[in-house]
């Protein structure tokens, strides 16, 4: 069989498939990727990967895959069976049991075929629920105050764009330094749930008043602060009282996603 008639073949039975399918040629170039894997690796537009090489991926199918598939790649085992959680382009996780198959249609060399399915499709994604969040909310690095992760309404309110993720401190473009470190010291003393009345400025222009809680997360020595951004008309410097009797205030929804998050 031709190898442009096999290629067609498989991408026929691809397209039905309820796994995630990558078909990438020996060197690494991706030649298809079926919906399910555009939906497994959130990615909006199949043009976004195919003709791509998977070494030049990363900003599209996550470092981690990129990293797994090119290992495969270069090993030269016919076949591999193996469970891994993979990071995003996005931030988010997803784990996966997978397979990758090599297979040689013609004399031109192997073509790798990748298949995978989500450990749990009935779990929750907690990152997805993070970015869809109605309230502006994000994860700021302790060690650097570096924005490592914005959900959408962040995005939309304080017109980050994705390359400020990552790259950016928030109290270079967002917050005051002495405001920030009030809020850490607030989410020391008492959780931050009572939240600190401050300006947060816009990178579309201007600055609003924010009630801005926060809660600790870590994973394994990284250490965030999950910040949430309230709409208030309080006047800046307020800060909510936590009540001194009575039952403890129940978790609001951030500190309640949060204990389940992985940036």
């Amino acid at each position: 069989m031709a190898l442009q008639d096999a290629l067609t073949l498989l991408n026929r039975l691809m397209s039905m498939s309820p796994s995630a399918i990558l078909l990438l040629d020996g060197s690494g170039l991706i030649h298809s990727a079926n919906p399910e894997f555009l939906h497994t690796f959130r990615i909006s537009d199949e043009r976004l990967v195919v003709a791509r090489h998977i070494r030049a991926s990363a900003n599209v199918l996550g470092k981690s895959f990129v990293a797994a598939i090119s290992a495969l790649l270069d090993n030269g085992k016919t076949a591999v069976k193996a469970q891994q959680r993979f990071q995003l382009a996005d931030n988010s996780t997803v784990t996966l049991n997978f397979r990758c198959q090599r297979f040689g249609v013609d004399d031109s060399g192997q073509s790798m075929l990748f298949a995978g399915e989500v450990t749990d499709p009935d779990a929750i994604n907690m990152g997805a629920v993070f970015d869809r969040l109605p309230t502006p909310a994000m994860a700021v690095s302790q060690e650097d105050n570096v924005i490592m992760a914005a959900n959408a309404a962040a995005l939309r309110a304080f017109g980050l764009r994705r390359e400020h993720v990552g790259n950016d401190t928030i109290t270079q473009i967002l917050m005051r330094l002495d405001d920030f470190n009030q809020i850490r010291t607030d989410i020391e003393s008492d959780g931050g749930e009572a939240g600190l009345v401050c300006p947060v400025h816009s990178l579309l222009g201007g600055a609003l008043n924010y009630q801005v809680k926060g809660s600790a997360f870590t994973d394994d020595e990284r250490m965030f602060l999950v910040l949430e951004f309230h709409n208030t008309k309080a006047h800046a410097g307020e800060r909510a009282k936590t009540p001194a009797r009575g039952p403890t205030p129940r978790k609001g929804l951030l500190s309640r996603v949060v204990d389940h998050l992985d940036f």
